[in-house]
């Protein structure tokens, strides 16, 4: 079966057009649909080119998603990072753009170290090495204030009802404006009608105005806005941003980590590298969170060659050619996955300051998982009634691959989009 994709001249594919100039024609021409079944690498010339022809293919084991993109950096690198350290002085900066003077006026903050390993000095502890990491803070129960910053970057804050409740409640609807979802929905907070994409627009501002300077390195834009409502009906927009490092997303889905010098048990580490917030009234951050903290590049890698899109798509159709149901691929991306080097045997936080990452370029295939996944036997069992969405939002299923390697790092592994 052959598909004809329309494609503008190579000049302009590489430098992203979206619209075509007058007097420049489109030509057409045939995509097969035989697809290759090993990972091929091209340079980073070719792979817009690559990317709409993969696109233009139907699979037999996955749906991709009506309108789907995908979005491609200028560049492709292998990225350093390494996690924050020295940050906890920086919360006097950011308390007095979150907090007004008077609301400061009389409070205290606490210094002193946060202990990532309680317990560890007992006999049977192994080494009984104790991690540290400086940490202040700021709280207030009869203002109802909180906000802290560690040394590692974590910073979060609580103010009003995001102090006094900071579980928001059941989930009632997400929308993922990276994938298109019509933002003009409306819900009440507070007695006003605020539409999802009014409440991105002024988190986005608020945003860019409060907390972007924390993390200059990246663009934080919203990746998925879930709407709460609590017992009494009352109704919460939580936004989650995402960071982006140069046109390439951070990885916030889970990552293996391995105990031990033989291997050992596998563990699951959730890197987030977001920004969670909440909205309960108009125009209002009650509640936000940066989640593990703050990442800094410290070096990049030129890649020459990269596993193109059209043979990753068609080696992991040949690879899960046993599926008797295709799934539907809602997002494909280039992304930095995320390995802590950390002192796991003795419970150190992986998100320690100063640590490093195993960081590489990788494929994300992110696939809509169906209801009998969501609330069957999978090991997300949520309550359909009371959660429609499960607790954290859309449950989903990943396909990771290294771009620089062809290796699968994720095989279908389930996570939450939020």
């Amino acid at each position: 079966m052959k598909r004809t994709v329309f494609v503008l001249a190579a000049a302009l594919l590489l430098a992203g057009c979206a619209e075509v100039p007058e007097g420049v024609q489109t030509e057409s021409r045939e995509v097969s649909d035989e697809k290759p079944t090993e990972i091929e690498y091209i340079s980073p010339g070719e792979m817009r080119s690559d990317a709409d022809i993969a696109l233009a293919r139907s699979y037999k084991q996955f749906i991709l998603k009506d309108g789907l993109t995908v979005s491609l950096p200028e560049k492709y690198n292998e990225v350093d990072f390494v996690q924050a350290e020295g940050y906890e002085t920086k919360l006097d900066k950011y308390a007095a753009r979150v907090f007004d003077k008077e609301t400061l006026a009389g409070t205290t903050v606490d210094t002193g170290d946060f202990v990532e390993n309680p317990g560890k000095d007992t006999e049977d502890s192994g080494s009984g090495l104790i991690y540290t990491s400086a940490s202040r803070l700021i709280r207030d129960e009869e203002k109802q204030i909180h906000i802290n910053m560690h040394s590692s970057g974590f910073f979060c804050f609580m103010r009003g009802e995001g102090f006094l409740a900071p579980d928001p409640g059941r989930t009632v609807a997400v929308f993922l404006p990276q994938q298109g979802d019509d933002l003009s929905k409306a819900f009440e907070l507070k007695g006003e009608s605020v539409s999802v994409a009014d409440a991105v627009k002024y988190a986005e501002k608020w945003i860019a105005d409060n907390y972007a300077d924390l993390e200059p390195d990246y663009q934080l834009r919203v990746s998925c806005v879930t709407v709460c409502q609590n017992d009494m009906g009352e109704y919460c927009y939580r936004l989650l941003f995402e960071k982006v490092y140069k046109g390439v997303e951070l990885n916030s889905a889970v990552n293996p980590d391995y105990v031990g010098p033989e291997g050992g048990a596998e563990h699951l580490v959730n890197i987030a590298q977001t920004v969670d917030l909440q909205m309960r009234s108009r125009d209002d951050i009650c509640f936000l969170t940066n989640g593990n903290g703050v990442l800094l590049p410290k070096g990049e890698h030129k890649l020459e060659k990269v596993a193109s899109l059209s043979s990753v798509l068609g080696w992991c159709e040949n690879k899960f050619s046993d599926l008797n149901t295709p799934y539907t691929v809602t997002e494909i991306s280039l992304a930095y996955s995320l390995s802590p080097k950390y002192d796991s045997v003795n419970l150190q936080s992986p998100f320690h300051p100063g640590i490093s990452y195993d960081s590489r370029l990788v494929w994300q295939i992110v696939m809509d998982a169906p209801d009998e996944e969501r609330f069957g036997t999978s090991g997300y069992v949520f309550d359909k009634e009371y959660d429609p969405y499960g607790t954290a939002g859309r449950l989903a299923r990943y396909i990771q691959i290294d771009a620089e390697t062809g290796e699968m790092e994720f095989e279908f592994d389930l996570d939450k989009v939020m």
